[in-house]
């Protein structure tokens, strides 16, 4: 693990994973029902539509499947707070402000919410805000299955102190 030393690792895919998996099934019947459409009308359209719609769904299948297999990590440098393979951020352990389990609302400004179709129930502040391209967080927000293992973790090794 390239000399980082594991503080332990959080899941996500309880609380996120079961309402992904239901819209991946609701994509797959509307891909299914369009091809059909097509498929009558336009042959090679429907073809073509299909090989897009099968590469999506492998691409959405392997993403939420990643929620397993990459959980969210907290090591020396740092807390990494992943969604599976779809989204990953790390904040390192001095722009750790504080940590606490709260909800907040979705769309909150200034907040980078991870938790995608769930609610969010971890909230890390961050000081200074978080850069993510062109924009700043002043908080990371996620949904996490123990949410308060993780909080007491972080303020056990010191974060937010």
């Amino acid at each position: 693990m390239s000399g980082r030393a594991d503080h332990g690792s959080f899941s996500s895919r309880r609380g996120i994973a079961p309402m992904l998996w239901a819209l991946l099934v609701l994509c797959a019947i509307e891909a299914a029902v369009t091809h059909l459409l097509l498929a009558w009308w336009w042959p090679r359209v429907a073809a073509v539509l299909s090989l897009a719609s099968a590469g999506m769904l492998i691409w959405a299948v392997r993403g939420v499947a990643g929620m397993t297999t990459r959980p969210s990590t907290v090591d020396d440098h740092g807390v990494t707070l992943r969604t599976g393979r779809l989204v990953a951020v790390t904040i390192p352990w001095r722009q750790i402000g504080g940590v606490r389990c709260d909800e907040v609302p979705r769309r909150q400004p200034g907040t980078l919410n991870l938790a995608l179709v769930a609610q969010a129930n971890v909230v890390i502040d961050c000081t200074p805000p978080l850069r993510r391209g062109r924009r700043q967080y002043d908080r990371v927000a996620h949904r996490l299955d123990d949410a308060a293992a993780f909080v007491a973790a972080l303020k056990r090794l010191g974060a937010g102190a």
